[in-house]
């Protein structure tokens, strides 16, 4: 099995992406790359159930026409707390408390989260007590949760990544699935944006610090509107103050 993962944040216009990852990986020079915003009709709309959906690629046509996106859980190891936000406001959050073990018969997706997780650390702890037991313990560990976690470590972080309120589009497959793409070269999975262009892509933000950044403007929109109707994807300028 394989996973694909590819990142993405509700926070477009957001100083700590521009900063971070929106710069010039030669000089480092801040806020001179781009945000490209994709409208929501790309995705399927149901990760706000995080975990409960998380299914292999093959068992998802939809996957050929859109794009299964979860949410990003924040763990924070000091109280043992998941904190995520898949409410309206990015100002809110939600914490699930680990340490509380009862879990309410509610169906909500925080209880859900709750009761995966638990029951995640449970089995761990017993098979880790039979793992000890056998020859090449750290050999056998290793294969074996590499295996049993491979659909669920790409969607936890440390809470100190929390700004980026995250989401990811995640793919556990086979090798030979047809949704995902393979570079052989350089070893990696990868997913065709150039299409997205043609229905998807939205806005363009161009970084704060790109060089004449409003004739580049200027230049990206007029050829944007030669090929697709008029303004129909948005050239804008980041709006995020560097200083």
């Amino acid at each position: 099995m394989i996973t694909f993962q590819t990142s993405f944040t509700r926070n477009k216009d957001s100083l700590n992406m521009f900063r971070l990852y929106g710069r010039d990986i030669k000089t480092n020079e801040e806020a001179t790359g781009v945000s490209i915003v994709i409208d929501k009709s790309y995705f399927n709309l149901n990760y706000s159930t995080t975990l409960s959906t998380l299914e292999p690629a093959y068992m998802n046509s939809s996957l050929n026409k859109k794009r299964d996106l979860y949410w990003v859980l924040y763990y924070n190891k000091e109280t043992n707390q998941l904190i995520y936000n898949p409410n309206k406001s990015k100002y809110e959050h939600t914490i699930i408390d680990l340490n509380d073990k009862n879990i309410k018969d509610d169906k909500s997706t925080p209880e859900l989260i709750k009761y995966i997780f638990l029951e995640i650390v449970k089995n761990a702890e017993e098979l880790d007590s039979h793992i000890n037991k056998l020859e090449n313990t750290k050999e056998m560990k290793e294969a074996i949760y590499s295996t049993l976690f491979e659909n669920i470590r790409y969607i936890i972080k440390d809470e100190a990544f929390y700004e980026e309120q995250e989401l990811r589009i995640l793919c556990t497959t086979t090798p030979d699935n047809k949704t995902i793409e393979v570079d052989k070269n350089i070893d990696k999975l990868y997913i065709k944006y150039i299409p997205l262009f043609d229905k998807y892509v939205e806005e363009i933000i161009l970084g704060s610090k790109i060089k004449d950044k409003e004739a580049v403007k200027d230049y990206l929109q007029a050829l944007l509107n030669e090929k697709y109707s008029e303004n129909k994807i948005k050239i804008s300028i980041s709006k995020a103050p560097l200083r």
